[in-house]
């Protein structure tokens, strides 16, 4: 009954806006009328354009608008590309990942002057598949790195290195503990100074296990000594799901492929706490999702949307989005998103509003009215892209580039893209 109220109050709501956008529209075309060649067409666009977005009754929606900034040099890159979210001054480092040689080439971009100015080669590097690296309190910055894919050598430990901003070279400081497959891992800073890595070892590792699976493993990596610890795993086994960390330090799993035959992909939300080693399930979500985009909200709520969801011939992406409450465990719906949100979408906040980045496709979302808006897309919806690179920077604006095209065909874009919040 609730949903059903829901539903006929939002669309009641839809109704009342879309009468008010055409009584707005009206106006904007008299003023165009009246002001004659004094107001440009190409703001009167974007006026229209606004409204259109229907952030009426928004107190602070996101307006924003992609430039291009440019190109990267590589060209046969068969596999998606990603980059960080270092930055020196304004330079990014992107990663071109190619999965069938196993090269992962480095390209410094300059935001101001639209160019690369260094590229560092693989050679250089002491592993391959780095992920976005954590920039310490002391002025160090680290990469985490993960086994490439297809395994050359088989599973490999994760690989800590330091990286040098002045030279851009890197140094080695430690391997985990345990060792994990191609899983994405997961970092969080803590208040400490310490890393929590989140990822999957393989499944043969689970020897403290009744059965095996790719149960979801939690280690810590302490930055002045240099050691990872092992501090235990979760009850669920899951992959490619989405992590939350609360104010108190426990992590929140949600979503995630079940990886195991016949085994559905698992609704339960876990909360596991790093302290005491202790693992418990909190709620369920509404539907299945792998690759979820979670995101904290200022009520405390948690914005759960997008992902893969299995269906009869395989796995799509969805717009399905859903409100979870870590204190009751109940999950509501929400009304659709604009556009998918397929595998590494990204999501943050801005103020009161969350941004959601599907590569160059930008939405908000007001969770004081629990609707989404759009911010700005560049080209049709067959060319978003999923496994992009994304580094938001402290004003809110964000540089998106590479990933996967998987409809149009095109396998890994090159193009770079800032969003330019106003």
């Amino acid at each position: 009954m609730y949903n059903l109220i829901q539903i006929i109050t939002h669309r009641q709501d839809r109704m009342s806006k879309i009468q008010y956008t055409k009584k707005s529209l009206f106006r904007i075309l008299l003023l165009t009328l009246i002001v004659g060649h004094e107001a440009s067409f190409g703001g009167v666009l974007d006026m229209i354009k606004d409204k259109l977005n229907d952030t009426d009754g928004i107190e602070n929606p996101i307006r924003g608008k992609f430039e291009f900034l440019g190109n990267l040099h590589t060209e046969d890159v068969q596999s998606p590309g990603r980059f960080d979210s270092f930055t020196n001054g304004e330079s990014y480092m992107f990663a071109i990942d190619n999965d069938n040689i196993v090269r992962d080439d480095r390209e410094v971009f300059n935001i101001s002057s639209k160019k690369i100015t260094q590229t560092i080669r693989t050679q250089k590097l002491i592993a391959s598949h780095l992920k976005a690296p954590i920039a310490l309190k002391d002025g160090r910055i680290l990469y985490f790195s993960e086994p490439p894919m297809p395994f050359k050598d088989g599973p490999q430990n994760t690989i800590v290195q330091s990286f040098d901003k002045t030279n851009y070279s890197f140094t080695k400081e430690a391997e985990s503990v345990l060792i994990y497959t191609y899983r994405r891992a997961k970092l969080l800073e803590l208040k400490d100074g310490n890393v929590l890595m989140i990822n999957n070892p393989v499944p043969i590792m689970h020897k403290y296990k009744k059965k095996e699976g790719y149960y979801v493993a939690f280690e810590k990596y302490d930055p002045d000594s240099k050691k990872f610890t092992f501090l235990g795993t979760n009850n669920i086994p899951r992959s490619h799901f989405g992590v939350i960390q609360t104010s108190d330090e426990k992590v929140l799993i949600i979503g995630g492929y079940s990886d195991r035959e016949g085994v559905k992909d698992p609704l339960e939300v876990e909360e596991y706490d790093p302290k005491t080693d202790k693992c418990k399930v909190i709620g369920k979500l509404l539907k299945m999702r792998a690759y979820p985009v979670v995101q904290m909200l200022p009520n405390g709520k948690i914005l759960v949307m997008g992902g893969y969801q299995e269906n009869p011939i395989g796995y799509h992406a969805q717009k399905h989005a859903e409100l979870f409450d870590p204190k009751s465990g109940v999950s509501v719906p929400l009304p659709d998103s604009n556009w998918v949100a397929p595998g590494y979408s990204v999501s943050y906040m801005v103020g009161d509003q969350a941004v959601i980045l599907s590569g160059i496709y930008a939405e908000g979302f007001d969770y004081k009215t629990n609707r989404f808006y759009k911010i700005d897309s560049v080209g049709s919806e067959a060319e978003q892209r999923n496994m992009f690179g994304c580094a938001v920077l402290p004003s809110g604006n964000a540089v998106v580039g590479g990933g996967y095209v998987e409809r149009s065909g095109k396998h890994s874009p090159r193009d770079i893209w800032l969003l330019r919040l106003r």
